[in-house]
């Protein structure tokens, strides 16, 4: 089970009130991970030690991954020589500092992730306080496994950001490490994160027949060319576009009813109120048990009763 806080719903604007919007559209909002209110979240510690043929090496691997990803059939020579001439323009000034913010660059590819935040835990007082409208709100139990959304992955905490080799990982990987890293100091929490990543297609344009025809016949007139040169040359007049089939990962997710198993209602949540959010959520199509948070008799907990 795993446990989402929200603020009570706005009743006076229901329209705009996006806990209203978990039950009339039965969705989960998968947010932009810029938008987060922890400005380490995700940092990375890149190591750029590889020797520049290990570099090469590495890269030559990841195009592999990537190409075959997009459906595109490279031969390997060619995959060898992208990666060297990757290598070689970037190298020096990279393990430098000088080529570009590889941070920054990374923590902006995180952004093609909508990510939903939850929790293992329902009973963290700070999570009721600053989650769920300083306990004047609710927390949503689901059996995620049933919800029919993205699986969920632990947060791993550190002292210390993650070293992770810059040359040994694809894009997207080095974004996925980057998504489940945060300090130790958000341990409470007990986190966990669904990611929704953006749907990409990849077309292919055919090149100019009157260009493919002028290179057959320079290499048929030529001595001593690889035989593969027009293939070579051909792919050089290849242009791969990039586009979202859909505008962005960042939007609400639709999930089955029946794993909505609970609601809990906070502490300080009037019975007036709970009885307008029971009604919604029930004239919506939802049927979870409802639960009522009060303060503990004896120590510092909430404990919980039907309601």
């Amino acid at each position: 089970m795993l446990y989402k806080y929200r603020g009570p719903i706005d009743f006076n604007n229901i329209g705009t009130s996006n806990t209203a919007k978990i039950f009339s559209e039965a969705g989960l909002f998968y947010a932009k991970p810029s938008t987060f209110n922890d400005p380490f979240d995700g940092m990375l510690n890149f190591d750029y030690s590889a020797s520049k043929e290990e570099a090469i090496d590495y890269v030559f691997r990841s195009f592999g991954y990537q190409h075959r990803s997009r459906g595109r059939d490279i031969p390997v020579d060619l995959r060898y020589e992208e990666a060297k001439r990757t290598v070689d323009e970037m190298y020096d000034r990279t393990i430098t500092g000088t080529y570009w913010d590889n941070a920054r660059y990374y923590r902006d590819l995180m952004d093609y992730y909508g990510v939903l935040a939850l929790s293992a835990e329902k009973h963290n007082l700070l999570l009721w306080a600053h989650y769920a409208a300083n306990h004047k709100g609710l927390c949503l139990e689901f059996d995620w496994g049933q919800t029919g959304l993205p699986a969920v992955t632990e947060m791993v905490y550190a002292t210390n950001y993650r070293k992770v080799r810059f040359w040994a990982h694809t894009e997207d990987e080095l974004a996925i490490i980057a998504l489940y890293q945060k300090s130790v100091d958000w341990s409470y929490e007990r986190e966990y994160r669904s990611t929704n990543p953006t749907v990409f297609e990849w077309r292919t344009t055919n090149p100019d027949p009157a260009i493919i025809k002028t290179i057959a016949t320079i290499a048929t007139k030529s001595i001593g060319l690889p035989k593969n040169l027009i293939k070579r040359l051909e792919l050089q007049h290849y242009k791969s576009h990039k586009h979202p089939v859909e505008l962005g990962s960042s939007k609400i997710l639709n999930f089955e009813k029946d794993s909505l198993r609970s609601v809990l209602f906070g502490m300080r949540m009037e019975p007036e109120v709970r009885e307008r959010h029971k009604e919604f959520i029930l004239a919506n199509g939802f049927n979870p048990e409802f639960k009522v948070a009060y303060q503990h008799p004896d120590r510092y907990a909430v404990e919980f009763r039907d309601g």
